[in-house]
């Protein structure tokens, strides 16, 4: 840290110090990283470890609530902010993460609705939500098994020294997991409703139901 006097010393041309060894440094500094009416200025801080680590996340959460608790209220400067680097993606991640469950929500929601109005069965949009958020459980269990916490005969990549996925592989296969999962499931419960609309039975309508699509499913799966 550079004492304010020295500081004023090194920016004025009439100031003994303005010729000492270190002012240009100084000024080069506080011209790159100051605003030109002097009243925003960037320090940079390098740390010397990975900043995307669990160690860096730590820190980082940690230097932004050391500085927002001691320098918010001073009188002296309108704002301090930390950012750049892995706080933009730490701001993403909480960002997300906020609206992640409300995007859950809305997609069951949605999909109990034209479940229920299109088979016109509340029991139906139950066993719906149920499988389907148990294949969910099953595909992000498997992943955290596989990818986390590790198999005995699964070797972890060499780009996976932390044991995890990236944080946006949840927010981005949940709705693929329950499209594909929807997708399939509504195919065959119309081949039975087809079925048991002209007038099978309901075990002659699940086994036709199943003999006929399942070919499809399949392939497809």
């Amino acid at each position: 840290p550079i004492p304010a006097m020295f500081a004023r010393g090194f920016l004025d041309p009439t100031d003994a110090l303005y010729n000492d060894s270190n002012a240009p440094a100084y000024r080069y500094l506080f011209e790159h990283y100051t605003a030109v009416d002097y009243s925003t200025t960037v320090m940079q801080l390098v740390p010397d470890f990975d900043p995307f680590s669990e160690q860096g996340e730590a820190w980082a959460k940690k230097l932004r609530s050391v500085v927002h608790s001691e320098w918010d209220s001073a009188g002296e400067m309108d704002g301090l902010y930390v950012y750049g680097g892995c706080y933009g993606e730490l701001d993403s991640i909480d960002q997300m993460y906020t609206i992640f469950p409300y995007m859950i929500a809305a997609i069951v929601v949605v999909v109990a609705l034209v479940i229920g109005c299109s088979f016109g069965s509340v029991a139906i949009v139950l066993q719906q939500v149920f499988t389907i958020g148990l294949t969910a459980v099953f595909a992000f269990g498997s992943a955290i098994m596989v990818f986390v916490r590790g198999l005995p005969f699964w070797e972890t990549p060499a780009n996976n020294s932390e044991h995890a996925f990236n944080w946006s592989v949840p927010v981005v296969a949940f709705p693929i997991i329950f499209g594909l999962s929807l997708d399939y499931s509504v195919f065959l419960l119309t081949w039975v409703f087809e079925q048991r609309s002209k007038g099978c039975g309901t075990r002659d309508a699940i086994v036709c139901g199943v003999s006929g699509s399942f070919h499809v499913i399949t392939s497809a799966g």
